[in-house]
């Protein structure tokens, strides 16, 4: 089948500045009709079509003995122009075949970031009730926020408008995630059955320097969570000038006298965290905690957690970020709520 050349050349830039090319194999095949995408009566027939799949192999031996059967280049081959010489008698197809960047490069559709990507891989108990990505930035509309990406619930509507998109390095899995720039957040979180557990996660950049709006105020609400039909209806997550993290736990979703507390030694200014807070049944009682985790790190960083007695869950109704508007230049983003 072979006729003249095989050329491979491998996908990669030139340089540091220039865009990624595909693999790209080049072939030369005599054709004696098994090539020709119409013809029936090929050998290969009906599989001669646009993207077919090739495949090149190398089996041989080295000068030193070493055996060598691998694989070299596997693509799709865009078309079967047909060819011959002068004399028409000598009949062949040049054909281009393409790695898969080919594809991906022609693609309208966003892929998405690493972390997107790995909740939208998740099965089973895995898969959270509720996930906002917050990567989507401004929507340009009249009122832009951040779009439910799984689960059940609404789009996160702010008041005020936080940075969009304002950090990209924080969380290297993720695209850039917003300030909270004053801004609040909040969206519900559709009714769901009993749940055997609440876990409530979300991304935490804090300023090196804290949040500067510690130089009018001590403490700041990050996040809360509402269960309006749980014996502790919310549960907030606060941050101290002292770059602490703290959770409370309320029997009203009105706050009030807290029903459990804890806080977390660790200091998150300036250390990007994976902030989870967990509420777990145990017989007629609950065990809470609060975790900060690394991100690329193999252990929780740190926690501090607790036991309320006589107490029920139910599931979470609503999630709010920066619930009092006092943030400005803390990043925060991909909340996720699972039962």
């Amino acid at each position: 089948m072979l006729r003249d050349f095989v050329t491979i050349s491998n996908m990669g830039r030139v340089d540091e500045s220039s865009s990624i090319s595909p693999s790209n194999l080049t072939l030369t095949l005599k054709n004696d009709g098994r090539f020709t995408p119409k013809n029936s009566a090929g050998a290969y027939f009906p599989n001669i079509v646009r993207n077919c799949q090739i495949r090149i192999s190398v089996n041989a031996t080295s000068k030193t003995g070493v055996a060598y059967n691998q694989f070299r280049f596997f693509g799709e081959v865009s078309s079967w122009p047909p060819g011959y010489d002068i004399s028409q008698r000598d009949s062949y197809v040049t054909i281009t075949a393409s790695g898969i960047w080919r594809r991906i490069s022609q693609s309208s559709v966003q892929i998405g970031s690493c972390y997107w990507r790995y909740v939208n891989l998740l099965t089973g108990t895995s898969v959270p009730a509720a996930y906002w990505g917050m990567e989507d930035g401004s929507s340009g509309t009249s009122n832009p926020g951040f779009t439910l990406s799984e689960g059940t619930g609404t789009n996160i509507v702010p008041t005020g408008t936080p940075g969009y998109a304002a950090d990209g390095s924080s969380f290297l899995g993720s695209s850039a995630l917003p300030t909270m720039n004053g801004a609040r957040l909040a969206a519900n979180v559709s009714a769901g059955p009993t749940p055997t557990n609440n876990v409530f996660r979300f991304a935490l950049s804090v300023p090196a320097a804290n949040d500067s709006s510690f130089s009018q105020f001590t403490l700041n609400t990050v996040a809360t969570l509402i269960s309006s039909a749980a014996t502790i209806k919310r549960v907030d997550v606060t941050l101290s000038s002292g770059s602490q993290l703290t959770i409370n736990g309320y029997t009203s979703t009105a706050g009030g006298s807290a029903a459990f507390t804890g806080t977390i030694t660790t200091k998150v200014s300036g250390v990007p965290v994976i902030v989870s807070v967990e509420i777990t049944p145990s017989g007629g009682s609950i065990n809470w905690a609060l975790r900060i985790i690394k991100p690329g790190g193999g252990a929780v960083l740190d926690q501090v957690t607790g036991t309320r007695a006589t107490t029920t869950i139910t599931a979470v109704t609503q999630v709010q970020f920066n619930p009092q508007g006092r943030l400005q230049d803390t990043v925060m983003g991909r909340p996720a709520s699972g039962t």
